[in-house]
C-alpha cells in the first residue's frame, strides 16, 4: 500500500472520530473544524509525491501487511497522534508544516515497526532463560547465559 494511502486513511480515521465527538458534544466547535481540516488533509496526502522523503520517513512506523501479519497499521504512537488530532492545518503549506512534525514526534517517541520475523526473534531471545544456572538476585548474568545455551 502506498504511504500516501496509509497517511490519508490516517487522517480519515482521526476526521471519523472526531465527526463522532462532534455529534456527541455539538457545543465544541473545534473537533467539526477538527474533522474537516482532517479530510482535507486526506485529500492533500493521496496528492503526495510517493518520494516524498516525508512519507518515506512516516513508512518507518508501519507494521507489515499480508495475510497472518501480526499487525498491520501506522503506529504514530500517542505524541504524534494527538498532534494529528489536533489539526488546525487549512492549506497545504500547513499541511505539509503538520505532517513534519507529527513524524518528528514518531520518530521521538516511537521504535521503528519490525517484520514479523524480527518480532519473533526478539522476543524468542528475550524469554531465553539459561537453565543450567538459576541468576540470583542483584547478579549479573555472563553473556552465554543471557543468550541461552545452544544445542
Amino acid at each position: 500500500m502506498k504511504m500516501s494511502t496509509v497517511l490519508a486513511e490516517a487522517c480519515r480515521t482521526q476526521a471519523g472520530w472526531r465527526r463522532d465527538n462532534a455529534e456527541d458534544y455539538p457545543d465544541d466547535l473545534p473537533n467539526k473544524t477538527r474533522a474537516s481540516n482532517l479530510e482535507a488533509m486526506a485529500t492533500w496526502a493521496e496528492g503526495l509525491d510517493p518520494k516524498d522523503e516525508r512519507l518515506a520517513r512516516l513508512g518507518e512506523f508501519v507494521a507489515p501487511r499480508g495475510e497472518g501479519s501480526l499487525r498491520s497499521s501506522l503506529d504514530l504512537g500517542q505524541e504524534a497522534l494527538r498532534r494529528l488530532c489536533q489539526c488546525d492545518a487549512k492549506s497545504p503549506e500547513e499541511f505539509a508544516s503538520l505532517l513534519a512534525e507529527v513524524v518528528d514526534l514518531a520518530a521521538k517517541y516511537v521504535p521503528p515497526a519490525e517484520s514479523d520475523e524480527a518480532m519473533i526473534r526478539r522476543i524468542k531471545r528475550q524469554q531465553r532463560v539459561a537453565c543450567d544456572k538459576p541468576i540470583r538476585p542483584g547478579e549479573t548474568p555472563s553473556p552465554k547465559a543471557r543468550r541461552g545455551s545452544a544445542k
